[in-house]
């Protein structure tokens, strides 16, 4: 449907050429990605308005949609109307995309607009922070800023002066890729994709933890009859809500349960050693701790990533 759409419209982010020098076929992509937004209440912001035709065609496919166009020709205003709204001023300009954002609250940015790498990179790093929650930031027509060859990915000396885009897609990959937190605005990636020459960034929904809860509960009573099945289960439990719901009290109570058919587990004690010791039940932990020394086992347990862990093949 969308990609029909920027079709008719002679958009270039649709699979057909046309009188554009290029199509870049993006639609069928955002059709798949943004579905979920189709019928939404939300805020779509789009550096680059050019002659309109991508601004059409996203009004034609958000039915609820605010579409907000940015661009530095103030002819670009012919282009407003109904729920499409134009802006004029520079992607680069902070004052300009903080007021913007504050006043449309982005879930979708897509940056088709000077194709300069440092207005690149500045708008992405002023604009992603204020994206909302499991929104989606657009870097369309990467593909100016690298020569073509495969063996080395280097800038291109083309017309679009390149500089650090290429080390903004390392640095975007290297946040998922090495599991790392490595600052804002990385640490609030969720998903990075390569498509057709564009880069498209999705940034972290919450998740519910409350739901989440639930389902644990609904599993644990499925194994409520399997025996250390169900006490190994129970630990599981204990571990999550200590991690996500800062609850020392009723993971010791999951603690508790899964040490009737799991006393001397080493995983189930150190868990109650934690759980007792951010309770600053001091003298409880104490004893926890001494028969945990007794079988020769660690009163806390290794982080999952380590080398060791990591080195392949794994034993």
């Amino acid at each position: 449907m969308l990609d029909a759409i920027g079709i008719a419209l002679g958009a270039d982010k649709s699979s057909v050429r046309a009188d554009n020098r290029c199509a870049w076929d993006y639609s069928r992509f955002y059709e798949d990605i943004f579905r979920e937004f189709q019928n939404d209440d939300i805020n779509l912001i789009e550096i680059g308005v050019g002659a309109g035709a991508s601004l059409r065609m996203w009004l034609r496919y958000f039915e609820r949609a605010r579409i907000v166009g940015i661009d530095v020709i103030p002819e670009c205003v012919h282009s407003a109307g109904g729920r499409a709204e134009v802006r004029i001023g520079s992607q680069t300009d902070e004052v300009f995309l903080r007021d913007l954002a504050q006043e449309f609250p982005p879930t979708i940015i897509i940056d088709d607009g000077s194709h300069v790498s440092e207005h690149i990179v500045k708008s992405f790093e002023i604009l992603f922070p204020l994206l909302r929650p499991g929104g989606f930031y657009v870097i369309e027509d990467v593909a100016f800023h690298f020569n073509g060859n495969p063996a080395s990915y280097s800038p291109s000396h083309g017309p679009y002066p390149s500089g650090s885009v290429q080390d903004l897609v390392n640095r975007l990959l290297f946040a998922k890729l090495t599991f790392c937190n490595t600052g804002l605005p990385y640490s609030d990636i969720d998903e990075v994709r390569l498509i057709n020459g564009a880069v498209f960034i999705k940034k972290i929904r919450p998740r519910d933890h409350g739901k989440t809860k639930q389902e644990l509960e609904k599993v644990l009573d499925s194994h409520a009859a399997h025996g250390a099945s169900y006490g190994y289960a129970c630990f599981r439990m204990a571990e999550y809500v200590m991690a996500y719901h800062n609850d020392p009290i009723l993971a010791l109570q999951y603690i508790e349960k899964g040490a009737v058919t799991l006393p001397n587990f080493v995983y189930g004690l150190q868990l109650k050693f934690k759980a007792l010791t951010e309770l600053k039940r001091d003298a409880e932990a104490l004893a926890i701790a001494r028969r945990l020394e007794h079988i020769g086992a660690p009163i806390t347990w290794e982080p999952v990533f380590t080398k060791e862990a990591m080195a392949y093949p794994h034993p």
